[in-house]
């Protein structure tokens, strides 16, 4: 079971980088950066299900997520509603990484289905953590980082 976990957590990591890289224009530098997440972050989750039941969490640094909110919305000024944007959309990229990776899954979990993005924060994260088995990693890029935890739930 874990070396699918793994495969899992390995398709959603290239997929991550690829969304980082090609589509952001982000420079990746490490795609196996050690390093504890959760102040001035934002969270984004979607479960996964078949015969295994999975929730996939991706966390994104601020300011990572800032330079990606102003490709998607160049004008956007307001603090507030930035801060609302961003945490809408670190969910709505959770759910395009985990949708754009689950066709490289083993088969034949690459017919799991999945849930829209689900509103989850830090303390929810670190009781799943504390409760289920999990696998991680992170990409650091030259804007931040990008943190990746597959949860057999």
């Amino acid at each position: 079971m874990q070396k699918i976990i793994n495969s899992i957590l390995n398709s959603i990591s290239s997929a991550s980088a690829s969304f980082l890289e090609d589509d952001m224009s982000v420079e990746i530098i490490d795609k196996n950066y050690e390093k504890d997440v959760y102040a001035q972050n934002f969270y984004g989750a979607v479960k996964l299900s078949s015969d295994l039941n999975l929730i996939c969490i991706i966390v994104i640094e601020k300011n990572l997520l800032n330079h990606i909110l102003k490709i998607f919305l160049p004008d956007i000024k307001d603090e507030e509603e930035t801060y609302e944007l961003r945490d809408e959309m670190s969910k709505e990229i959770a759910n395009t990484i985990v949708g754009l990776s689950i066709s490289k899954f083993p088969v034949p979990y690459n017919e799991m289905s999945m849930s829209p993005p689900l509103e989850i924060n830090e303390k929810e994260i670190k009781n799943l953590l504390a409760k289920y088995p999990f696998l991680e990693n992170t990409i650091q890029t030259n804007l931040g980082f990008l943190k990746h935890f597959v949860v057999k739930i």
